[in-house]
């Protein structure tokens, strides 16, 4: 992220990053989405909501707020290298 040198940055200034972000790496986000279920479908996850079932290789869930973030690892893919296509 681009550097704030006044405390933590300001929202906008968080949220124009992590938009560029998804835009230059062509990443599919979908917010808000609550996930009932997460199960193993061959060398793929399964994620069901109560609207949808989506594929993926891995898996990155996190919730809370900018500065007290929680984050939990479903899956740590040990080969993870970087982004991976979808």
């Amino acid at each position: 992220m681009p550097p704030w040198n006044r405390g933590y940055p300001p929202a906008a200034h968080v949220v124009d990053y992590l938009t560029a972000y998804e835009k230059c790496y062509d990443l599919l986000i979908r917010r808000p989405v609550r996930i009932e279920a997460v199960h193993r479908d061959g060398d793929l996850l399964r994620l069901d909501s109560a609207t949808a079932s989506r594929r993926a290789r891995h898996v990155i869930s996190t919730t809370g707020t900018w500065w007290r973030h929680h984050t939990t690892l479903r899956e740590l893919a040990s080969g993870m290298t970087g982004i991976t296509s979808r």
